[in-house]
């Protein structure tokens, strides 16, 4: 006999106790498993640093700041080679109306003749041009080394704000499926509850306003399952778009410990090192050298050059003829004054920034790690109400079954377990990624969470 005929066997009893022992007995039926379902096994979410390991490659943010630093090491080997010897070689030829010639005694008794000018006349020349000293090009020379490291800083700074961005998203994959589990649960329980009271129904002991409700509460938490489920879709492209891979799999638990974080003095010694500080840096050091190199545009620029001219039309000379000399060029102006005024006020307002850098990167690791202890305090009350809740529902339903209680009392339970359920969850993934934050503001290396989390909340 199932329970719900032994619930309708009840209305024809007229024992009150036997009648109350038997609705008791087929409550207790009714939530009962009756087959054993197999659970068949899903891969494992990829580990969070697989995804930040295939972000640092595939991300365009990261992709961009690989290209910049390409750029900027081309620009520093052009610098280089602007400083080393340059060949020169030209030729041409001209077609002349006539040809000029100059005959002369050769003093022997004979004539000699001279062409000055070739009706076809040939010219070639091949030189080497060295520079001796160019302050300008030596002082770009270093501005262009300090713009290597400020790309190499950005990369490690970029690669920093997307292992951020993958962290979030990673979480929220993790907290959506743990949310759509708890959906899950708590559809089972209103499912369950609402076959019970529609058996309560049929043996009459209950009314169609309870199957109402009963209804309206599995509605509710079936509107939570499809949200949950858009969490994780969301979350799941996110990880796709930063990384590449397919955010596919059972995530792993996210009920992290309460441990509290060493003293906040451990985690800002370290500020001067950090991608974004040393970033600052350098394009403070490039700014400073750039205004240095407009200083040095008031000395002479000096070269070397030796040639060798050849030409069919040599006059009085032979026809090939080398040369060597020095020369020392300088460019003054008022253009020179207000480029070294603008180079000056630009290097203050990046000295200015990188200040500004300092002050972000301390302010960034005292908020996060006062972040982790307010997340833990909330962590530890959720989990508290979460427990408080589930007994509490607990106890809802055995006093439902033994009539000493209504539906509104269960369904109220149920609900408020949930909700503890969700809160829960969502204070475990704050506190997880409050842990991260904090490891990534302070440039350390971070854990995924199943590496420093116990079980699942349940």
């Amino acid at each position: 006999m199932g329970p719900v005929e032994l619930l309708r066997m009840c209305s024809l009893i007229k024992c009150g106790d036997v009648r109350a022992m038997l609705v008791t007995s087929a409550i207790v039926l009714m939530g009962a498993p009756l087959t054993v379902e197999a659970q068949l096994e899903r891969p494992s979410l990829p580990s969070l640093s697989r995804f930040v390991a295939a972000a640092r490659g595939h991300a365009v943010d990261n992709r961009e700041a690989s290209a910049l630093m390409q750029q900027r090491e081309a620009q520093h080997a052009q610098a280089i080679y602007t400083l080393l010897p340059a060949i020169t070689a030209s030729a041409g030829y001209t077609h002349n109306q006539r040809e000029i010639a100059a005959t002369f005694p050769d003093g022997a008794g004979g004539t000699s003749q001279a062409v000055i000018t070739a009706q076809d006349q040939l010219e070639a020349s091949v030189g080497v041009e060295a520079t001796i000293f160019d302050y300008q090009a030596l002082r770009a020379l270093g501005g262009a080394s300090a713009n290597v490291d400020a790309a190499d800083a950005e990369v490690v700074a970029t690669e920093e704000r997307t292992t951020r961005a993958v962290v979030e998203a990673y979480l929220q994959r993790v907290g959506a499926e743990a949310l759509y589990a708890a959906a899950e649960q708590a559809i089972g329980a209103s499912e369950s509850n609402r076959a019970v009271v529609a058996a309560r129904l049929d043996a009459g002991l209950a009314s169609q306003l309870d199957v109402d409700r009963a209804n309206a509460a599995l509605a509710r938490n079936e509107q939570s399952l499809a949200e949950a489920e858009l969490a994780v879709v969301r979350a799941s492209r996110v990880l796709r778009t930063l990384s590449g891979l397919d955010a596919v799999g059972v995530a792993p638990p996210l009920d992290d410990a309460l441990d509290v974080e060493a003293p906040l003095s451990a985690w800002v010694r370290d500020v001067g090192t950090l991608p974004s500080v040393r970033a600052a840096k350098a394009q403070l050091r490039s700014a400073e050298v750039s205004a240095a190199a407009e200083w040095g545009g008031l000395l002479p620029r000096v070269t070397a050059s030796v040639r060798e001219r050849y030409t069919n039309a040599p006059g009085f000379g032979p026809n090939t003829l080398w040369s060597a000399g020095v020369a020392a060029t300088w460019r003054l102006g008022l253009g020179s004054v207000g480029a070294i005024r603008a180079s000056d006020a630009n290097a203050e307002v990046v000295r200015v920034r990188a200040e500004r850098a300092v002050e972000i990167a301390r302010d960034a690791i005292e908020d996060a790690w006062h972040e982790v202890r307010s997340r833990i305090a909330r962590a530890r009350a959720t989990r508290s109400e979460y427990a408080f809740a589930q007994h509490a529902a607990e106890v809802a339903r055995v006093r439902y079954a033994s009539g000493n209680a209504t539906q509104l009392e269960v369904l109220q339970a149920d609900r408020d377990a949930f909700d503890a359920a969700v809160s829960r969850v969502r204070a475990d993934a704050d506190l997880v990624y409050a842990r991260a934050a904090l490891r990534l503001a302070a440039g350390r290396a971070i854990a995924s969470p199943s590496a420093t989390t116990g079980g699942a909340a349940r």
